[in-house]
């Protein structure tokens, strides 16, 4: 299965840590830096089964637009949007034709949310993306952006934020949530949103979350990270989902 990462960093910086765990996964990566326009014939070209966007302007991508909507709507291709600061809002989607097939609407205004007490990641319902996950062991995060489930999609998981109290205690908002990964089909594919980053800051915990620690080095790209195990196997139920075709 081959996946096309846009953004986050070149390799070296944040996208390090998607870019190992695909590797890991034994899938076909091919990584465009945020800084770097897609090209229609490096897409048509590579022919990705998964398009993932993280921290990667519209801009950059404009030109491939009509490609990557009929690639996912008449040909099965998943979409993974991951949030970030040119996530969402802040990367120019909304009232874009991404948007359209997202399983969420974009805010129109600044949809980043910095928290630095944190926010408890929990499940919202049983789904074959949640198979595996301890939810027992967090995680944390730090930030997301915000933004609003459309009528048909699926919301499998959320972030809750974290309450300190003088008495030293902590506590989670029961009576607010934001959503964190969403769920939803684009004609013959399927897209999902999640609304925190995979890679420091805002990812918090989701770094180390698990029982036991897995070294992955790739070193032809002289690239290594050391992570959780739930952290991979959020990851790989993911890419499964998205690249089962319905």
């Amino acid at each position: 299965m081959k996946v096309l990462f846009l953004g986050d960093s070149p390799l070296g910086g944040a996208s390090t840590y998607l870019y190992c765990i695909l590797r890991h996964l034994k899938l076909q990566v091919l990584h465009v830096p945020p800084g770097e326009n897609l090209k229609r014939n490096t897409f048509l070209k590579f022919d990705p089964n998964i398009l993932i966007i993280s921290d990667y302007h519209y801009k950059n991508l404009i030109e491939c637009e009509p490609l990557i909507i009929e690639r996912t709507q008449a040909q099965g291709m998943g979409l993974l949007m991951v949030g970030g600061w040119s996530s969402f809002y802040g990367g120019g989607f909304q009232g874009s034709r991404i948007e359209k097939i997202l399983p969420v609407k974009i805010l129109s205004r600044d949809d980043r949310l910095n928290y630095s007490p944190g926010l408890r990641v929990l499940p919202v319902r049983a789904h074959a993306v949640n198979e595996g996950l301890n939810f027992k062991l967090g995680p944390i995060i730090c930030g997301l952006n915000k933004c609003s489930p459309k009528p048909d999609a699926v919301q499998i998981m959320k972030a809750i934020p974290l309450k300190f109290h003088s008495s030293a205690n902590v506590s989670a908002d029961s009576k607010k949530s934001y959503p964190l990964l969403v769920l939803g089909e684009a004609g013959a594919g399927k897209s999902a949103c999640f609304t925190s980053d995979f890679a420091p800051h805002w990812a918090g915990g989701i770094l180390d979350w698990g029982s036991k620690r897995i070294m992955i080095k790739i070193p032809e790209k002289k690239l290594q990270i050391e992570i959780g195990n739930c952290y991979i196997g959020l990851i790989k139920n993911l890419m499964n989902w998205l690249g089962e075709k319905k």
